[in-house]
């Protein structure tokens, strides 16, 4: 059966948007989760400014975060403990109008003009990761692969388990067949994030399809359900499929 794979290509600065595009789920291609956009799976939810429709599900996330403290690579497995939560820090309102005027340059594809704006808020809010992730997704639509990996691990320096710098960080693992890594990134994700629909959905596909870990599968595929009121017919029948062959 042919299954939909979330290829992230851009992912909302709004907690409403999602990318969407079929392909088959057992060649996933890792590409980077952006800021907006209508394309299926793989796809990274996004703070809190635009408002662009998805197809299918919307993730409400309210993920504009700055998780103070320090983080290297993300370790431990599914019962690691818990990364400490610290106070969330949020934008000014007029630092918002400014991380919208970059949202608008990213849809004009005026990526330099985006990262000035950017690197201004950074100059502003040095501890907010979610501003290394933003910059860190610009760099990887320019191919500057090994700057836009540098930029994400700084924002999870800053902000232990970013959503975005997690998702995308493991992309490119997995891209380069580091599936352990990758998998350690989507595993701290959720440990700051647990209420997190697409993360608990990358790892599933990423356990079953390249870990083979069809239980863990499973369970995240189950709780990605239950986040989005099971909405996802495609889904639930692979939960049903996957039921089957563990039992």
């Amino acid at each position: 059966m042919s299954k939909l794979a979330r290829v992230s290509t851009t992912l909302g600065w709004s907690a409403a948007s999602l990318h969407w595009r079929k392909c088959s789920r057992a060649a996933t291609a890792a590409r980077p989760a952006g800021w907006n956009g209508r394309q299926r799976r793989w796809i990274m939810p996004a703070p809190k400014h635009a408002s662009w429709p998805c197809r299918v599900l919307v993730f409400l996330l309210a993920v504009v975060l700055g998780l103070a403290g320090c983080a290297s690579m993300p370790g431990g497995g599914e019962n690691s403990q818990a990364t400490e939560r610290k106070p969330v820090e949020s934008l000014s309102p007029e630092q918002e109008v400014e991380l919208a005027r970059a949202l608008n340059l990213v849809r004009s594809r005026k990526y330099a003009g985006a990262i000035d704006i950017l690197q201004g808020l950074q100059a502003q809010r040095p501890a907010m990761g979610l501003i290394d992730a933003r910059i860190g997704w610009i760099l990887q639509q320019q191919g500057r692969q090994d700057e836009a990996e540098a930029a994400y691990r700084r924002a999870l320096g800053k902000a232990p388990g970013e959503p975005m710098a997690s998702n995308n960080l493991a992309l490119i693992r997995q891209k380069h067949g580091d599936f352990d890594q990758a998998k350690q990134f989507f595993v701290a994700g959720l440990r700051a994030h647990p209420d997190t629909p697409a993360l608990h959905y990358n790892l599933a596909v990423l356990a079953e399809l390249y870990l083979l870990e069809l239980p863990l599968a499973l369970k995240h595929y189950r709780r990605f359900q239950v986040l989005t009121d099971g909405g996802d017919e495609q889904v639930a029948g692979w939960i049903a499929d996957l039921e089957r062959r563990v039992n």
